[in-house]
């Protein structure tokens, strides 16, 4: 398979200038070797995008800002690679391109995925937008800090902390992804039976919304049915999730447009059982989530597709505004989501704040606009954070966006803020790259942090795909830990895949 797609990639000739070698495509190193694959089309010409696409949507890169290189486990964002300058001149040619563009797909077993990206064009230009900006209008407040009541139940289905004591977790520091069958995550699970020491629990996911038209290596909805499944066991093990955070990309690959998108039925009401659709999902916009959604171009969060103020509506997310902070005085912790996806493109180690963009705006109606949004959002966003970290009684901040810690390296204060333990436990937890770790992120210790992208909604970027369990034992600390399904089931070797 990586033969063929090497050959493909040789076959381009001249056109090769397009491409950034790090790694090679996903499983070709063993686990740890190499975690993605790495191609960077920034620079692509128009006349270039349909083979681009077609060739990125076969690496399985689906987004070309995720540029990782990993050695040795330890995944870091690079800025320069080795270009492949003039290879495979000899192989060049558009008759050797065009066989290869259309054969390989079926070679690989991987005919039901579109090659350029669902028609789109102009898959990887800058779109220059023409509208005109228009002045930031507030509106409603940006963050809603919400107490929430000591008795306050979202429903009845849900088993409440406060009708159980709690049990003794362990403390900041321990946290590890548990693979499936792992000893610690069977004890954890002993841990969580009714009667024992706990005050409360909670769920992390992220980047799940699979779409048949448009994905990258996860060929089919096996995954996201996977993680569903055992996101409902561990649910009912615990008997006491107060909430589930979802840190976006939710409908891939556009979004939704509104509350009566048949989406919301589709790729989440359908996708997971009622149970877990029994708590609040406390949620954030991906990149993904923005191309279609009102929201891009709105200034009032009412127009937003997924914004929704009725913590009792369990038919939408509770996502109160772009930013928010959610109390819950019950358990010592407040919940903290922000709109990051300024820092789409902060991967690069070397791009400075100014300098960071909302790289996905140019897929929707108002590119201008979008960017100027994304910038407030942003910044509203480490403001209502600062404020938290400084103000808050709480003993445990856990603070969600769509990116993990390693996207905010040009953010020196930030990244200090979230490794600070001095007066509050702070858990971080982003997506964007698909998979679910701690260890491929930049470190916030004594604090914990995590991404969560591994929800079966797009790719494997690595082969811990799942989901985050959160305890909150009788002395409220705060534990997480992994709950990883079979890579297996998520991507497939091509031969077995339908």
């Amino acid at each position: 398979n990586f033969g063929l797609k090497f050959l493909w990639v040789l076959a381009l000739g001249p056109k090769a200038h397009m491409f950034e070698a790090g790694c090679p495509p996903l499983g070709f190193f063993p686990s740890g070797q190499c975690a993605m694959p790495v191609v960077n089309a920034r620079s692509v010409r128009p006349e270039d995008e349909p083979l681009v696409g077609a060739i990125a949507e076969e690496l399985s890169v689906g987004d070309a800002s995720q540029v990782l290189l990993s050695r040795g486990g330890a995944e870091r964002p690079i800025g320069r690679h080795r270009k492949l300058r003039n290879v495979g001149i000899a192989l060049g040619g558009a008759a050797v391109v065009f066989a290869l563009t259309h054969a390989l797909p079926s070679l690989t077993g991987n005919s039901n995925r579109t090659a350029v990206d669902g028609g789109r064009t102009g898959l990887f230009d800058d779109q220059v937008g023409v509208s005109t900006p228009a002045p930031y209008k507030p509106g409603a407040p940006y963050a809603d800090i919400v107490p929430l009541p000591l008795d306050w139940t979202p429903d009845s289905q849900a088993m409440r902390a406060a009708e159980q004591e709690s049990m003794g977790g362990a403390t900041l520091g321990e946290e590890e992804p548990q693979s499936e069958g792992s000893s610690a995550a069977k004890e954890a699970s002993k841990d969580a039976k009714p009667g024992g020491k706990r005050r409360g629990s909670f769920l992390v996911i992220g980047d799940w919304g699979w779409d048949e038209n448009l994905h990258g290596n996860v060929p089919n909805t096996s995954c996201q049915w996977g993680i569903g499944d055992r996101m409902l066991q561990k649910f009912k093990e615990l008997g006491d999730v107060q909430f589930i955070i979802n840190v976006g990309d939710s409908f891939y690959p556009e979004g939704v447009k509104g509350k009566d998108d048949p989406q919301w039925d589709t790729k989440w009401r359908n996708m997971y059982a009622p149970e877990l659709r029994s708590v609040p999902w406390y949620s954030v916009y991906g990149n993904h989530d923005y191309h279609h959604d009102p929201c891009a171009c709105a200034t009032d969060p009412n127009e937003c597709a997924q914004v929704n103020y009725e913590i009792e509506n369990l038919d939408y997310f509770y996502m109160p505004g772009y930013n928010y902070v959610i109390k819950h005085e019950d358990l010592d912790l407040e919940v903290i989501g922000m709109d990051m996806n300024k820092y789409m493109g902060g991967w690069n180690g070397s791009r400075t704040m100014d300098e960071q963009e909302f790289e996905d705006c140019k897929w929707t109606p108002c590119p201008v606009d979008c960017l100027g949004n994304s910038n407030t959002r942003a910044q509203q966003g480490f403001d209502i954070f600062a404020e938290r970290f400084e103000h808050s009684k709480a003993k445990n901040l856990l603070v969600f966006s769509h990116y993990p810690t390693d996207y905010f390296q040009s953010n020196h204060e930030f990244l200090a803020n979230l490794s600070t333990a001095t007066t509050h436990s702070i858990t971080y937890f982003g997506g964007h790259r698909h998979n679910t770790d701690n260890h491929t992120t930049w470190g916030t210790a004594p604090n914990a942090n995590w991404v969560v992208g591994g929800g079966g909604g797009w790719s494997c970027d690595g082969r811990e795909q799942g989901f985050v369990v959160g305890e909150i034992s009788s002395d409220y600390k705060v534990h997480t830990y992994a709950e990883i399904i079979d890579y297996n089931i998520c991507c497939p070797p091509p031969m077995y895949r339908k």
